[in-house]
């Protein structure tokens, strides 16, 4: 029990450290809501192009489930309206429709669940320790998204299996760049080095931030 304080002769509780609470993973607060995962990869898929018309080839192509799987979680989408199909030629072709009622909210609730940085932190929250992580400026012609993770080395391969899982989510995979905290000062005294680069230019930190950086 916390030791107590007197003030004019009452009895205080030391106050308590508020315990902090871990970010809440959305993807699985999606599947239990949706009760299907299938379902939320498809609206995933949908929301991230809200125009574009796709076939159930591609659907099963892009979110990597079984087709089964694919056309029940079709069938439970245009049954609540929130999809809707259109025959063409020998294809069928399914697409958000977006005079739904809860059109927006969709649109709304996927951001947020395949939020890339969302999903990032969620990955290095389970790799271990790590003191920073940050993403370099996005080049919108990259084939993928180069993160910079100052740890020890030792947590290479769990950090590259959960970012592998990570990348499945993402639309675009991560490529990541460990740098360890001494190798990190080591660059950081020479005048020219792949650590002087990073700290030149913009960091988008998933965690941790400029403070936390190891000094020189």
């Amino acid at each position: 029990m916390a030791p107590s304080r007197r003030r004019d002769g009452e009895v205080l509780d030391e106050p308590r450290a508020q315990a902090t609470t871990p970010e809440p993973d959305l993807r699985q607060a999606a599947d239990a809501l949706f009760a299907s995962p299938t379902v939320v990869d498809l609206l995933g898929i949908f929301a991230r192009e809200p125009t574009q018309r796709f076939f159930v080839n591609e659907l099963i192509r892009r979110s990597g489930r079984f087709p089964r799987s694919v056309q029940l979680a079709l069938a439970k989408l245009e049954t609540a309206g929130l999809v809707r199909s259109e025959r063409q030629a020998n294809s069928r072709f399914y697409a958000l429709d977006p005079h739904h009622p809860f059109y927006p909210d969709v649109l709304s609730l996927c951001a947020k669940i395949f939020d890339p940085r969302g999903v990032l932190r969620q990955a290095l929250s389970r790799a271990g320790h790590v003191t920073v992580a940050f993403l370099r400026p996005d080049e919108p012609d990259a084939p993928d998204r180069e993160l910079v993770v100052i740890a020890e080395a030792s947590l290479r391969p769990v950090l590259d299996a959960e970012l592998a899982a990570a990348s499945a989510r993402l639309t675009r995979p991560i490529r990541l760049q460990l740098v360890t905290t001494d190798e990190w000062r080591r660059q950081a005294r020479r005048e020219r080095s792949f650590v002087r680069w990073l700290l030149e230019e913009p960091r988008d930190y998933l965690i941790g931030g400029d403070p936390n950086l190891p000094a020189p």
